[in-house]
């Protein structure tokens, strides 16, 4: 089992000295190996790339076998020195959005990035970094996601996969029965492209439910066991400056870390104890994809305030 570890980093605070970040490490490795889990690390932030001690922040990470290290958000400041960097001190892969086409994703994250964006993904192909493509879907730029996937394939890169934005709100919520063509219609495209390079990930819980309703989904068993789902709670931490949270996008503040013990953080924490119990999720009860699914916590909450209630975009709690 893999734990990851996801660390918004700014560069010149005053927390971003080389001794707390190998305290930060030293406290992962120690978590992970108590549980006996592979740990890994995301690294997230545009200014990351401008920190003299990334270089030794990666060598330190795997020398206590934190891996596979990730960065993400970090498109528009990549330059081929950079991009050689990362491969040589041991990133294995970079995330890079794409939300949708050059109007939609200039739109959304400036003026020139959605170009940027593709030259990076070039650079960190050249020196043999694993490239991954995520874009956000919303009612403005679904359309755009077939092409997406399309020019990910002829680009050759080796992930896509799409979310829903977080936090949600009612100007950019797909209504559920929208949401539901635009995962059957990108099911199709995945399928059309099968003996490409890409691997177009499925990484939104309500893909079970389709499969279910489609009858591609395997038997389910009947058992209280969390056989899968939000990783919230179960093998996810996100820290942004010094406060752990269980998700990026669910802001329950759970202790500031490293003061506090990240094992008993983890183990004892009430809304990490919530989390596991499938019966928290009283939104879902009577599913029976309730140990397998669960919807977003993180997006339920920003719809309505409570994350226990079904996810907004659940089509089936819609149907019935």
């Amino acid at each position: 089992m893999m734990i990851h570890f996801h660390l918004t980093w700014f560069p010149g605070n005053k927390k971003n000295d080389w001794a707390y970040a190998e305290r930060l490490l030293r406290g992962y490795h120690r978590f992970c190996r108590y549980y006996g889990f592979q740990g890994g690390l995301t690294l997230l932030g545009e200014e990351l790339l401008s920190w003299p001690r990334l270089p030794d922040l990666i060598r330190f990470s795997r020398s206590l076998a934190i891996h596979p290290i990730r960065l993400d958000g970090c498109a528009t400041a990549l330059t081929p020195a950079k991009a050689l960097m990362l491969a040589r001190t041991g990133v294995t892969n970079v995330r890079v959005t794409i939300d949708g086409s050059a109007r939609w994703h200039d739109h959304y994250h400036g003026l020139g990035s959605y170009s940027s964006s593709w030259d990076a993904l070039r650079l960190l192909r050249e020196v043999g970094i694993t490239t991954e493509v995520l874009s956000n879907v919303t009612v403005d730029n679904y359309t755009c996601l077939p092409d997406i996937a399309a020019t990910c394939a002829d680009w050759r890169v080796d992930h896509y996969d799409f979310q829903r934005p977080g936090p949600l709100s009612q100007s950019n919520l797909m209504a559920p029965s929208a949401y539901r063509q635009l995962l059957i219609r990108m099911d199709q495209v995945y399928h059309e492209m099968v003996e490409c390079q890409t691997v177009f990930g499925r990484s939104d819980h309500l893909w079970k439910l389709l499969y279910y309703e489609t009858g591609r989904s395997s038997s389910l068993a009947d058992d209280q066991w969390v056989y899968c789902g939000c990783a919230a709670g179960h093998h996810r931490f996100y820290l942004d400056e010094s406060t752990l949270y269980p998700c990026r996008y669910l802001p329950f503040p759970l202790a500031q870390w490293p003061q506090n013990d990240l094992i008993h953080v983890f183990r004892h924490h009430p809304t990490m104890m919530a989390l596991r119990q499938p019966a928290s999720f009283t939104g879902c009860r009577g599913c029976p994809l309730l140990n397998y699914c669960r919807g977003c916590p993180a997006r339920s909450y920003a719809f309505d305030g409570q994350w226990q209630e079904r996810d907004p975009q659940c089509w089936r709690m819609e149907q019935n």
